[in-house]
């Protein structure tokens, strides 16, 4: 069934990779694609084909509710692996993706989507996008994101993550390691990051999270104005979240924060357990 599947897929890509690789093949998709959605999709140049490496520029979508400009495009990829049941993606870098909300969209009502196991195999050597920005409505400010960048491969229930990346102006963070699809199974990743909030210390981190959707266990080394080790349990993650943690704060300078301040060296070490509507806390300081 799958076999049959990827042949099909395989025989429209191929009548779209004829006519993909010019200014009026570019065209004929566009005015295939705007007959199947609610708003107008425009783009200026193609280059290559859909049967390898396929370079857009100017892409613009447009309704109501959303604006979308994407600045450019770069696809390569092996369509010859969907003979294998599979998607194998060499690279798409997208850059300039500007993205303005126009209206607050509606929350309808459904069941959640879940997805124990991919349909096909998964191969991403290199899905990078550059320079976002994402105004919701109602806000003043965009929210910027400098790189967005994704490696790893996926096969049944199981995905491996090379490297998972983010990075904005006061933010970044990297995750590797194994993960499930089954709430059921086992995964492990690590993490790094680093936060630089506006006149505030940098904080950093690494640490690891390891176990499934009914029990993670979460460990954070934190480093900034203060060394602090988090070790926490979540459970029922995907339900209703229940939680315990415990906090051990060392050599936490209060000037670092408050330069105006008196000179104090504080440490302490506190626990809770909860809920997300209800928690409790307690712990001693020095």
């Amino acid at each position: 069934m799958k076999k049959t599947a990827a042949a099909i897929l395989v025989v429209l890509l191929l009548l779209l990779g004829v006519t993909a690789g010019s200014a009026l093949g570019l065209q004929w998709v566009i005015a295939g694609a705007n007959r199947l959605v609610p708003g107008e999709l425009t783009g200026d140049r193609a280059g290559g084909s859909l049967l390898g490496k396929l370079d857009l520029e100017g892409i613009r979508y447009r309704d109501d509710a959303l604006h979308l400009e994407i600045g450019s495009v770069g696809l390569d990829w092996a369509p010859s692996a969907l003979l294998r049941a599979k998607v194998h993606l060499r690279h798409l870098h997208a850059a300039g993706v500007d993205v303005k909300m126009l209206a607050r969209s509606e929350q309808e009502t459904s069941e959640p989507f879940t997805l124990n196991s991919l349909p096909i195999d998964v191969e991403v050597e290199d899905f990078t996008v550059t320079g976002i920005s994402v105004l919701e409505h109602g806000a003043e400010e965009p929210l910027l994101i400098d790189r967005v960048h994704l490696a790893g491969a996926g096969r049944g229930s199981v995905l491996q993550l090379r490297e998972a990346a983010a990075e904005t102006p006061v933010f970044a963070a990297t995750v590797q390691g194994q993960l499930s699809l089954d709430s059921q199974q086992d995964g492990r990743l690590t993490t790094e990051w680093w936060l630089q909030l506006p006149d505030m210390p940098r904080i950093s981190g690494t640490g690891t999270l390891q176990g499934n959707a009914k029990q993670l266990q979460v460990q954070q080394a934190i480093s900034g104005p203060a060394d602090v080790a988090l070790q926490a349990t979540l459970m029922d993650v995907l339900a209703e979240l229940r939680w315990n943690a415990t906090v051990d704060i060392r050599d936490f300078n209060l000037q670092t924060v408050q330069p105006q301040g008196p000179e104090r060296i504080f440490a302490g070490a506190f626990s809770g357990s909860g809920g997300l509507d209800a928690f409790t806390l307690s712990g001693t300081s020095t």
